[in-house]
């Protein structure tokens, strides 16, 4: 009888442990797609000072300084919001316009329950170049400022 609990013991945390690595990869997936809206929604945004105000609540306050930042938050919100199902927000995405260097940086941050460890948070960070034009590739400058 002993060792059939021994291997009915191990298989249950072979399961648990399969089941882990898939909950933390799927938040991880989730919050790196956050990141990258962000990183979208401040390429798209005007040149200007900020129009949105204070975001505020629960998991912190965010003042965006200008309306690409204030976009890159809002996106990156918005699409962290989106995948509830398996990743909670754990603070406000991070947003860095530095429009000397023409890149944008946006960290997003997530909470995943696993059943193994518990409450983890995964961060998910994106890059890019502030302008889009079609056919220009980031100089190594660019990608060395991100």
């Amino acid at each position: 009888m002993f060792p059939v609990a021994i291997l009915f013991g191990g298989v249950m945390l072979t399961i648990l442990i399969g089941l882990h690595v898939v909950l933390v990869s799927v938040a991880t997936t989730a919050v790196q797609a956050a990141a990258d809206r962000g990183v979208s929604s401040a390429q798209a945004a005007p040149i200007g000072p900020s129009t949105c105000g204070t975001f505020g609540g629960q998991y912190g306050v965010v003042t965006p300084e200008s309306e690409r930042e204030c976009q890159g938050v809002v996106g990156a919100w918005s699409a962290l919001i989106a995948s509830g199902s398996m990743v909670g927000p754990a603070r406000p995405p991070v947003v860095s316009v530095n429009e000397n260097a023409g890149v944008v940086g946006v960290a997003a941050f997530g909470i995943v329950i696993s059943p193994v460890l518990g409450a983890l948070e995964v961060i998910g960070y994106a890059c890019g170049p502030l302008d889009l034009v079609e056919g220009v590739a980031p100089t190594r400058a660019d990608a060395s400022a991100c």
